[in-house]
């Protein structure tokens, strides 16, 4: 169904979104 596709697309883009986060962080305080 579209809706779970689109439901798929939004958490794989906020994982993504916090993952660089979380490595431009890192890479700050290294």
């Amino acid at each position: 169904p579209k809706g779970v596709f689109d439901q798929l697309v939004n958490l794989h883009t906020l994982w993504l979104n916090s993952n660089q986060l979380t490595s431009l962080s890192a890479g700050v305080f290294i």
